[in-house]
């Protein structure tokens, strides 16, 4: 089914976005992007493990590149030891969040290697606090098929269906996983660190949404008021298929995001923030899981303070391979600012410099809402 009004699917995009968002619009820790705030959570939750077990942790060793330099730490396998006996502690963080097609309350932690730790740590943030758990190896799992080697896999938390109440959500989820409650944490014992990022992006429209939920109303924007708008052609859902039990996959479950035109090109739209990164001390953003045989033509979406500049990439620009996670994870997109340069604008000049032939298109914020 051919989809062409812009201004009506982008209202519905918009309105069905801002309700995980309106939770959590006052919380402490919900300004934070979801790499910040699990930073943070790791940090408090070994906190968590060292006061209930009474033993002390350690950082684990992360080893060295093929090269022999010192990998960081947060390459190591799994976040630190605990106690003399070297037990592998991992640590997994998740928003409780609105899923609005199955109409529930969910928190889904990602990643999950079994064979990559000895225990597991879940923190569940909430408005109401952080609610730290030993997982059972058996609660919520799911495996993701071939991408289960080098992806890992699920454990996902469900509230009840049609119930709109984080509460009430929460109460139900805290009853479920009872047996392995650790801990709660008040959100104002958590201490937040200045971060550039944070500071850049303060009061800019959507900067408090999640990736996935941003990165839906990009893709929503880059369709019709991008592709369709600049190519003069109408775009098309496309057919997810059918699960083995012969039931319709959503459509989020397609490989592409759409159809252009009557010759059906499969089209991919990729987002991503620029970020600042300490590390490197320059910004970029990353755009992740890009697995070029599924899709005809890619658009990237950098969302940014300025605006969302839309580029239409030549399968070329920033490519970075993932070794064996390639096939069944996808590859990344880099785009980096230049080096020691803090100032956001300047940072966004540089990269639309750099992309300057790509460039398709810069959205507005004032357009994204027009409709809401």
């Amino acid at each position: 089914m051919c989809n062409n009004g812009f201004k009506s699917n982008q209202s519905e995009s918009l309105t069905a976005m801002t309700q995980t968002a309106d939770v959590y619009q006052y919380v402490p820790l919900a300004t934070l992007s979801p790499k910040e705030r699990g930073d943070l959570l790791e940090k408090k939750t070994r906190d968590v493990v060292e006061e209930t077990t009474g033993e002390t942790t350690h950082d684990p060793d992360p080893g060295t590149t093929i090269t022999g330099n010192k990998r960081g730490r947060n390459s190591a396998p799994f976040d630190f030891y605990l106690g003399d006996g070297k037990l592998r502690v991992e640590v997994k963080s998740a928003q409780l969040r609105w899923d609005k097609h199955m109409k529930r309350w969910q928190a889904n932690f990602h990643h999950v290697k079994r064979a990559e730790y000895d225990l597991l740590y879940l923190a569940i943030y909430t408005p109401s606090g952080i609610y730290v758990f030993k997982h059972n190896h058996e609660y919520g799992e799911s495996t993701t098929g071939k991408k289960q080697e080098s992806c890992g896999g699920q454990i996902n938390v469900y509230g009840p269906r049609n119930q709109e109440s984080i509460e009430e959500a929460t109460r139900v989820v805290l009853e479920k996983m009872g047996s392995m409650f650790v801990k709660y944490v008040a959100l104002d014992t958590i201490e937040v660190p200045i971060s550039v990022t944070r500071e850049s992006y303060k009061d800019v429209p959507f900067a408090t949404l999640s990736p996935t939920e941003r990165g839906d109303i990009l893709e929503n924007a880059v369709r019709y008021d991008v592709v369709e708008v600049t190519t003069g052609e109408k775009t098309y859902d496309p057919d997810p298929g059918k699960t083995i039990t012969g039931k319709k996959r959503g459509r989020n479950q397609a490989p592409f995001d759409f159809y252009l035109g009557d010759h059906r090109q499969r089209v991919e739209v990729k987002s991503a923030q620029l970020t600042w990164n300490k590390s490197m001390k320059c910004w970029e953003a990353t755009f992740r899981h890009v697995k070029r045989e599924q899709y005809d033509l890619l658009y990237l979406a950098l969302y940014t303070p300025s605006g969302i500049y839309v580029f239409k990439h030549d399968d070329k620009y920033g490519i970075y391979t993932l070794g064996k996670q390639q096939e069944s994870c996808g590859g990344k997109v880099y785009v980096f600012g230049p080096q020691n340069e803090e100032s956001i604008e300047k940072a966004t000049m540089a990269v639309l410099k750099k992309m300057s032939s790509m460039h398709v298109k810069t959205i507005e914020f004032d357009e994204l809402k027009r409709s809401d």
